[in-house]
């Protein structure tokens, strides 16, 4: 809760769920559903509805295959409340990449920056 507004977020499918075989040296191993991806809900906290969501990792749709255990945290900056994101995933069963994202942008660990 913040500013009196109720927020989730978590793993989503924004999709038809389609089953998608890990990529592991061996061709096996279990299956995921196709395209999760992480986002953030803004919930009316009478109605029990979604007023609005987000995408705020993998819209590109890759193959996550471990991740999105979001920590969420707000961080005061030049007289703005920015919501900031520490989070981590894996794509391809190859090792995890962390990253921490503001709500209005995200900047990776290798320095890359995609929204404004």
């Amino acid at each position: 809760m913040r500013d009196g507004r109720y927020y989730l977020m978590g793993r989503n499918w924004t999709e038809h769920v389609t089953l998608v075989s890990s990529a592991t040296p061996s061709g096996g191993g279990p299956t995921f559903p196709a395209a999760m991806k992480l986002c953030l809900f803004r919930l009316d906290p009478v109605a029990l509805t979604v007023e609005k969501a987000v995408i705020l990792d993998n819209a590109e749709r890759a193959n996550v295959t471990d991740g999105y255990y979001p920590v969420p945290y707000f961080l005061e900056r030049s007289g703005r409340t920015l919501f900031r994101i520490v989070d981590y995933k894996g794509v391809d069963r190859l090792p995890r990449r962390s990253w921490s994202s503001n709500f209005f942008g995200r900047r990776s660990v290798d320095g890359t920056h995609s929204g404004s």
